[in-house]
């Protein structure tokens, strides 16, 4: 989450509809046919709430644990913390603008002691969700970071120095301290009606539970950016081994740019 100041926004769901018409229909995987709204849904709103702190800090994550306890990171090393659902924050780590720490930019928590925090190649963790220290140093070019415990975690990153982009997954079973390369991503995929095995980059990391997780994957980026095809990689056995295919839109002209699961089954696509 990137702002100008240092305000965290806060989006109350005063309605909740479904996506219609238009959108996409997310249907179990099992069903024989998609099951549509007798009646158009309600629309979608939203009421955004400001809460300033009062520095001037450029913030770049965000992560609640639940409706009260949550943390922000920024510019400066930056990690603010909350209790109060966002009425009061305390800086935990930096907090001054002329601070000439590196920027803290992926937080990622698995309860309200438990946590980790990304600063360039440190990686930071606090295991009682207040004091914070160095733990390890983190492949290059981390993207997105996920744990699934408060052992087992990966990251999205490059498999060596001189990669374009984030082309890997590493796995840590001992909470972040050693990385291990598990996938470097690859796909064998139909374009043009040929058949073409394709080196690619991982985005965004998404687990539903401790064995089955997703990743966003696209074509190596070069210059101009990433594309097509749109893929997706999948887990199923706790991130030990990873297989790329196929996802939504047109092989040709989309891309995925992240994804979401609800569960095993359920679950969107940004294209």
């Amino acid at each position: 989450m990137r702002q100008s100041r240092a305000r965290v926004a806060f989006v109350a769901l005063m309605t909740v509809g479904a996506l219609a018409a238009g959108g996409l229909i997310v249907r179990d995987a099992t069903a024989q046919t998609p099951t549509r709204a007798t009646a158009p849904p309600p629309p979608f709103k939203g009421v955004f709430e400001p809460v300033s702190y009062t520095e001037d800090l450029r913030l770049h994550d965000v992560f609640f644990v639940n409706a009260d306890v949550g943390w922000v990171a920024g510019a400066a090393g930056t990690i603010l913390h909350t209790t109060n659902g966002g009425t009061k924050w305390v800086a935990q780590l930096g907090g001054d603008p002329a601070n000439q720490a590196e920027d803290i930019k992926i937080l990622r928590f698995v309860d309200e002691r438990h946590g980790w925090a990304v600063q360039r190649r440190k990686l930071l963790a606090t295991r009682d969700g207040e004091s914070w220290e160095e733990i390890g140093t983190l492949p290059s070019g981390v993207i997105d970071m996920a744990f699934t415990s408060t052992t087992v975690g990966f990251v999205a990153a490059k498999d060596h120095e001189m990669t374009m982009g984030p082309n890997a997954i590493y796995r840590t079973t001992d909470g972040g301290r050693t990385w291990k390369n598990v996938w470097t991503c690859s796909a064998k995929v139909q374009l043009g009606g040929l058949s073409r095995q394709i080196k690619c980059n991982v985005g965004q990391l998404d687990f539903v539970n401790a064995n089955v997780g997703y990743a966003a994957v696209h074509d190596s980026c070069f210059g101009m950016g990433c594309g097509p095809p749109p893929l997706i990689a999948k887990t199923t056995d706790g991130g030990v081994s990873w297989q790329a295919t196929m996802g939504p839109g047109v092989a040709e002209s989309d891309k995925v740019v992240s994804v979401r699961f609800l569960d095993e089954r359920t679950g969107f696509a940004w294209l």
